[in-house]
């Protein structure tokens, strides 16, 4: 009894995957379609991940599918570099066309090797980064938090980070019981969250202030490395 061993085939994506990577797809397609569009689809993406930034941010997912996203994003551009720079080499049309192509791959590798040694030096807690992150924040806000305050700014005040609420009940509360839970509360998770712990780590402050709807502060919350032992 002969066995046949059947060998498994790519499937269709597979097969343009190879196509695209080995040059076969026409140079205008690939550069156009596959080049320019899809980063344009990226960049749609980040737009809308900044502007939602604040209430983003609140997901303990966030940062690792940012961080997750841009090395996809340039993977993807290594990618494309290489297959736009072999469907141009293919190209029997206008030398002109190929080689602005060719420049274009060139251009991409580049952009793409420099993203890669910022990602892996990024240092969050330099305050180059905390300014961005403070912008970005800001850009979204206010924002509710729960069914009684809502993050209205967010500042980098020498250094270290403050948060500024507001108390939007108009519901009557005891504000000592509100400041013993929320100091619990914040603690905690200043101390445990990763990025929040390693702000702390680097002496730096995080600062929580909270506001009546007149704009008059009604406590403060300091929470700072000495707080996590």
């Amino acid at each position: 009894m002969e066995i046949v061993e059947r060998q498994s085939k790519p499937g269709k994506s597979g097969i343009a995957f190879i196509n695209l990577l080995k040059g076969n797809v026409p140079l205008w397609i690939t550069y156009w379609v596959f080049g320019v569009l899809v980063n344009l689809f990226f960049r749609l993406i980040l737009k809308v991940v900044q502007y939602n930034y604040a209430s983003l941010s609140m997901y303990k997912v966030f940062p690792s599918s940012l961080l997750a996203f841009s090395w996809f994003q340039i993977a993807y551009s290594f990618f494309i570099a290489i297959a736009i720079w072999k469907s141009a080499v293919k190209y029997k049309g206008k030398t002109i066309w190929a080689v602005l192509a060719m420049i274009g791959a060139i251009g991409g590798f580049i952009m793409a090797s420099a993203n890669i040694i910022m990602l892996v030096n990024h240092d969050k807690t330099s305050d180059a980064a905390l300014e961005t992150e403070v912008r970005l924040v800001n850009a979204g806000l206010p924002v509710k938090i729960d069914d009684i305050t809502e993050l209205v700014h967010m500042g980098l005040i020498n250094g270290n980070i403050t948060y500024s609420y507001k108390i939007i009940s108009d519901f009557p509360m005891d504000i000592d019981f509100l400041r013993h839970n929320m100091t619990a509360i914040l603690k905690k998770k200043g101390c445990n969250a990763k990025g929040a712990r390693l702000l702390l780590d680097r002496n730096r402050e995080l600062i929580h202030v909270y506001k009546n709807k007149l704009d008059t502060v009604l406590f403060e919350i300091k929470i700072s490395k000495g707080d996590c032992w």
